[in-house]
């Protein structure tokens, strides 16, 4: 049997090790698991630096370049798109006033003007009975910038 001595006269304990925690005052020999090993080196690798440069270069270069294209090519629509863009409105509009408008078919459609246009035609369509009617209208397209203000001035029987 161990022999008892008081608390006092004791030795202190040691602490029990955290695995992956290193005590400094601990007498650790240098083969022991628990010694921490010395940092690792980094080598700076070429591949993901350059890389990183690489794609920001040809971003900057993409930026540039879209942006360059559409300041000088971007002169707003022309004058013929605005003309077919407004043709295109008046005749949906024109259809909305139909009883039928699936059946609508435009014909002697002329527009004029520039930044007032007078949008006027024919539109053959079928009645609530089915009988085809030819009917004359008349829209005017007011341009705003690159926007198109339409109203259908008057649809008429003819």
């Amino acid at each position: 049997m161990a022999e008892e001595r008081p608390l006092h006269e004791r030795p202190a304990a040691r602490p029990i090790p955290k695995p992956g925690v290193v005590d400094p005052n601990a007498d650790v020999k240098p083969d022991s698991p628990t010694t921490p090993s010395p940092p690792k080196k980094r080598s700076f690798k070429w591949g993901t630096g350059a890389g990183c440069l690489v794609v920001v270069g040809i971003l900057l270069i993409g930026m540039v370049s879209c942006i360059a294209v559409s300041s000088s090519s971007h002169s707003g629509p022309s004058q013929d798109d605005i003309s077919a863009s407004a043709q295109q409105n008046c005749e949906d509009l024109v259809k909305r006033g139909l009883k039928s408008p699936s059946t609508a078919k435009f014909s002697e459609e002329d527009v004029s003007g520039s930044d007032v246009m007078t949008i006027t035609g024919s539109v053959d369509s079928e009645n609530s009975f089915g009988a085809s009617l030819r009917a004359s209208f008349q829209c005017t397209a007011t341009v705003v910038g690159d926007k198109v203000n339409m109203v259908v001035d008057f649809i008429t029987a003819e």
